[in-house]
């Protein structure tokens, strides 16, 4: 019978989690890298979204409002993203949804010639 409850009890409360953890929060990615493009989701309804792209010598900055579900989108029109350089993206929603990306570190030294 104790089983039993616990089981019941265990259920109920992944249940009730379950909504809370199908949720996912405020996102941002990048979606081509010549011209730049960006994507976000997550944001409130109608939200309006200060994007900004931080690379070395670029500093961009675009408003763009969310659509009814939360998503948005901008171009970054005669920008190319260097996979190879570090950058930043960052989009923060005047209703206080906040999503950063970064980019990873990656090895892009020509290699060494063979003798």
């Amino acid at each position: 019978m104790l089983r039993v409850l616990a089981a019941v009890g265990l259920g109920l409360a992944l249940t009730v989690a379950a909504p809370g953890l199908a949720k996912s929060g405020p996102r941002v990615k990048l979606t081509a890298i010549a011209p730049a493009k960006v994507a976000g989701a997550g944001f409130h309804a109608g939200e309006v979204v200060r994007v900004v792209f931080v690379a070395p010598g670029i500093h961009k900055t675009r408003r763009v409002t969310a659509t009814a579900a939360g998503r948005f989108s901008s171009v970054y029109a005669g920008v190319s993203v260097d996979l190879c350089a570090s950058w930043k993206l960052t989009a923060v929603g005047n209703a206080g949804s906040r999503a950063t990306l970064r980019s990873r570190i990656h090895s892009c030294a020509t290699p060494p010639e063979f003798d």
